[in-house]
């Protein structure tokens, strides 16, 4: 358990992090892990890191990376973050992925 969220619960996670899409009660877990990686904050990425995987981090990064507010905050969600995270893996991402 990393802060108060069960790593594996995305449910928990969900209900935890709700505050991300606080206009929609029922946003899915692509609205709240975008939102995340929009507005990044180390704590609340691990923790989706650890309820979600790299993989589907990447891939709502990829979705969000080239809109206007994906490139303000692209140098830190994707080079500091999710680049350090796969390195932590034992894995070696080139850009955009």
């Amino acid at each position: 358990m990393y802060g108060s969220v069960p790593l594996s619960d995305p449910s928990a996670w969900r209900t935890h992090y709700a505050f991300l899409a606080w206009s929609n009660a029922q946003a899915s877990d692509a609205v709240l892990l975008r939102a995340a990686l929009l507005d990044p904050h180390y704590d609340i990425l691990v923790d989706a890191l650890h309820c979600f995987g790299l993989e589907r981090l990447q891939a709502e990064w990829r979705a969000v990376q080239d809109t206007p507010e994906g490139r303000k905050v692209a140098f830190y969600t994707d080079g500091v973050l999710l680049k350090n995270f796969a390195i932590g893996q034992g894995r070696h991402l080139s850009h955009g992925t």
